[in-house]
């Protein structure tokens, strides 16, 4: 029997994550669950854990690598998008968002590598929103572009031993944002519709398989860079 491969995806319990968790476990992949609110039944354990507290999550990191004897896969997606102007951001919110956006990411691979094997692979989580202008999510914007930088940054610096990749979805209906789109965003959209959770997933299981991508960021955005 062919040995499953160890996926953990931070951020799992929502959008996102839980579609990537729900894909994973129909293609019997062992998947781990971190999120602040840790149940979901798609994942076979999870831990409850704030991805900006490095200490914890070295911690988890610790306690999943012993347990598993390794990590195939991380998928770092947990992310906060603030709904603050650049002239109104707090420190605490300003912290909060670099600490979870980018700094989670950040620790989050440096945890997990003592335990990736030769042939694993990193995926991040990022946003077109770090690949062009945005005037009213500044902070957000300048995170996303971070993922973007570092996925490009440890490719090239684990040089093929580890593939490291990045997925930056345009606007997709989970509840990183309370409401409907407006419908003068959904018309900046050549499809005209935003995107379902289970087709970023779909991105996230391609780039898991496909073992020739390495170092690239992988849009999904139904048109709206063009």
């Amino acid at each position: 029997m062919k040995e499953k491969k160890v996926v953990v995806v931070t951020g799992h319990s929502q959008g996102i994550g839980r579609a990537t968790c729900e894909l994973l476990k129909k293609e019997e992949y062992t998947t781990i669950g971190l999120s602040r609110s840790h149940y979901d039944r798609n994942v076979v354990e999870s831990y409850e854990v704030d991805v900006s507290n490095s200490e914890r999550l070295a911690e988890v990191f610790t306690d999943i690598g012993k347990k598993y004897k390794k990590i195939d896969i991380l998928i770092n997606n947990a992310g906060i998008f603030p709904l603050t102007k650049f002239s109104e951001t707090c420190e605490y919110t300003y912290d909060e968002i670099i600490g979870t956006n980018m700094n989670g990411v950040y620790w989050g691979c440096r945890a997990a590598l003592p335990f990736i094997p030769t042939g694993g692979s990193i995926i991040n989580i990022a946003s077109i929103s770090g690949m062009k202008a945005e005037a009213d999510a500044i902070e957000y914007s300048m995170t996303k572009a971070a993922v973007i930088s570092l996925t490009k940054s440890l490719a090239k610096y684990l040089n093929g031993r580890i593939r490291v990749n990045c997925v930056s979805p345009g606007f997709v209906r989970t509840n990183l944002v309370p409401g409907e789109i407006p419908k003068e965003l959904i018309d900046t959209i050549p499809l005209k519709r935003e995107g379902q959770p289970g087709e970023i997933a779909r991105v996230v299981l391609f780039l898991i398989n496909n073992e020739y991508i390495n170092g690239s960021n992988i849009v999904i955005d139904g048109g709206v860079l063009l």
